[in-house]
């Protein structure tokens, strides 16, 4: 997000770098990930006084109704994101291309290359957010399970480079009827699991897309040999002298594994880990979970009346600031005077924008109107968060827990034995958590992205750290 943000935050009128026709794309784009506002019908049914069964056929055909409306949406949203994705990534290349002659002849054109490709990234990455919205809206915006759908594979392919026409062919077929809707995880930014995910026919499904001969019969013999008595070890046994198939076999069937053990997750709650050869229970928690929605609402408000910026504090650790026009080049270095004037010591200052590279809740969610959401996107305004570590883990005492910094030593072994969970490091240390059980955590950069992406209070995050027991700890 650093190159992208840089080329838009350092301009006073960033929109016209966006462009009007991309801003235009969008606002459709949104429109149809969220096509309906039913309070008129239900005012104007309830006016009319119905009978209980009536209200009951109405309620039962209007939910129909509704997930078909939403359904259609995604459809539409799902084939402007990937048209535009492909003239974006058209572009790129075209553009890295003209950099490489502009770097071999010397050229002046370098830092306008560099810059509209810094652009076109933020153009892609903006769209791909909107298809990450699609997908938290059919896992009803369940972190935990967003989080397992990125598996840390390194970087992304350009559409044109997989097998997209195949599986926009098949998504369209299954998307025919109204009850059905399956996202390409290729037009997401971080869903790495199966081509296809989605609501086919009442269930959830992730869907592996195989296309070549070689491929569709081994798909024929599997499906072959799950409706036959014969082992697996005998099925095997047909391609014992055909290893390279043999293979592709294995990585079918581990493939599959890992899609069904994924929606398990999703429908229970429970599964297996096949990375770590854990199984996974998903706590649930007995309270409902505390946002800092009205806070931010209050925020859009102040914005309002005082046009340029407004500025709040959550939980005595969480600084959160708007701003625009002017005070969108100011807003950042405000954030590092108050942090100075205060003594804070650590802390985290991030662009709400950076949440778009994330798992996390999509900035489609905040409780701001569409068109704050809209400038937000198109750099118009920009929305600092700043965390002082200090004062939050303080927090943590409230419930019995303690933290405390670890020494550089003692954090760089933790880094090895936790190479696959990103740690909050500062000055070389991180945070050991110990809770009012005695079950011992390191401060990862997952539970501070709850604070920071996901609008959950800092006091509640703290208070969480006690639904871990030691008894949980030797179910797993």
């Amino acid at each position: 997000m650093r190159k992208p943000e840089k080329a838009i935050m350092n301009r006073e009128k960033p929109e016209p770098l966006l462009g009007t026709e991309f801003e235009s794309l969008l606002i459709k784009i949104i429109d149809s990930i969220f096509p309906v506002n039913k309070d008129d019908e239900i005012k104007e049914f309830f006016s009319k006084k119905p009978t209980e069964e009536e209200i009951s056929s109405f309620l039962n055909e209007s939910g129909k109704n509704y997930f078909r409306t939403i359904n259609n949406g995604f459809k539409i949203a799902q084939h402007y994101i990937i048209d535009e994705l492909l003239k974006i990534q058209s572009e790129q290349k075209k553009t890295k291309d003209l950099l490489k002659e502009a770097r071999r002849n010397k050229n002046n054109d370098i830092n306008v290359l560099n810059n509209e490709l810094h652009l076109l990234a933020y153009k892609e990455t903006t769209l791909k957010h909107l298809a990450d919205t699609i997908f938290w809206h059919l896992i009803q915006g369940q972190l935990h399970i967003a989080r397992r759908f990125y598996q840390y594979s390194p970087g992304s392919k350009k559409l044109e480079d997989t097998n997209y026409k195949t599986v926009l062919e098949i998504a369209d077929k299954i998307n025919t009827n109204p009850d059905n809707f399956v996202l390409l995880t290729d037009i997401t930014n971080y869903v790495q699991i199966g081509d296809l995910f989605g609501i086919k026919d009442g269930k959830n499904v992730i869907i592996e897309v195989k296309e070549g001969e070689k491929n569709i019969k081994i798909m024929n013999d599997l499906d072959a040999l799950s409706r036959s008595s014969m082992t697996f070890n005998s099925f095997l046994q047909k391609y014992e002298n055909r290893p390279h198939e043999l293979n592709q076999i294995l990585r079918i069937i581990k493939q599959n594994k890992v899609a069904e053990n994924e929606v398990n997750i999703i429908n229970t709650d429970k599964g297996y880990d096949p990375v770590s050869n854990k199984k996974i229970h998903i706590i649930t928690p007995k309270e409902e979970t505390p946002y800092y929605y009205n806070e931010l609402h209050q925020l859009e408000k102040q914005l309002c009346e005082q046009k340029d910026w407004a500025y709040t504090v959550i939980d005595n650790c969480l600084h959160i600031g708007l701003y625009k026009e002017s005070w969108i080049s100011l807003g950042k270095p405000v954030l590092e005077i108050i942090a100075k004037d205060q003594g804070i010591n650590h802390k985290i200052i991030v662009d709400a924008r950076s949440s778009m590279k994330t798992t996390d809740s999509p900035l489609l969610f905040l409780p701001f109107s569409k068109q704050l959401i809209l400038d937000i996107l198109m750099g118009r305004v920009i929305m600092y968060l700043m965390l002082d570590i200090d004062k939050y883990i303080k927090t943590y005492e409230l419930f019995g827990a303690k933290c405390s910094w670890v020494s550089t030593k003692e954090t760089q072994k933790i880094k090895e034995d936790f190479k696959k969970i990103p740690l909050y490091i500062e000055d070389h240390r991180t945070i050991r958590i110990t809770n009012a059980h005695g079950v011992q955590s390191f401060m990862a950069m997952g539970t501070l992205s709850k604070i920071l992406f996901n609008h959950i209070k800092p006091t509640y995050v703290a208070y969480s750290s006690n639904y871990y027991t030691k008894e949980d700890l030797l179910d797993k």
